[in-house]
């Protein structure tokens, strides 16, 4: 097996690696292998380009406030 992996030379050749990636419906395993690229700088370039398509989730959104209250009577069963 060659270890040698193609030479990617610029962020537009990762960008479109990365999209051909989305489309591919393959792992970065898989789709690095096929290519013959390098997976960890997949990896890389990957998470600076989808980062920055990702929505932002703002903390106070996520959770809802409840109230707990305490129970009027209480029986004790022995």
């Amino acid at each position: 097996m060659n270890n040698t992996f193609n030479p990617v030379k610029n962020k537009e050749e990762w960008q479109a690696l990365v999209l051909e990636h989305a489309k591919s419906g393959l792992s970065q395993t898989a789709f690095c292998q096929q290519k013959n690229i390098c997976v960890s700088k997949f990896g890389y370039y990957r998470s600076l380009f989808v980062s920055h398509d990702k929505p932002k989730i703002k903390a106070q959104n996520i959770f809802t406030p409840i109230q707990i209250k305490k129970p009027e009577h209480i029986t004790a069963e022995r």
